[in-house]
């Protein structure tokens, strides 16, 4: 049925293709990616969560590095995992980042 269908928010402009994302307690955290309208050889460090109670975004801290595309996102207990596979200029990248939103 379409009708069950509704809006919550729309993402943040720069969450466009290639973004992570986590689900961690009461909230979701997105962001890396890119969009081809910024600098920095298009690719992002942000980070925003998205709060599912109060139906907001709010830019969170960035990532120490800008990645343009990753490979896999995951939740593991209350911490997120990125690994990378294309970063700034479209430079090959092989990390793996921990997000954990008590410390980072």
């Amino acid at each position: 049925n379409s009708d069950s269908w509704e809006i919550k928010s729309n993402i943040p402009a720069n969450l466009n293709l290639s973004w992570s994302h986590f689900h961690i307690e009461d909230k979701v955290f997105a962001g890396l990616g890119y969009g081809g309208g910024w600098g920095n050889g298009y690719a992002s460090n942000q980070i925003w969560s998205y709060d599912l109670v109060e139906n907001k975004w709010t830019q969170y801290r960035n990532c120490p590095q800008r990645i343009k595309e990753t490979i896999l996102s995951m939740t593991i207990g209350n911490k997120g995992y990125v690994f990378t596979y294309i970063g700034t200029y479209s430079n090959k990248m092989t990390d793996v980042w921990e997000f954990d939103p008590g410390k980072n």
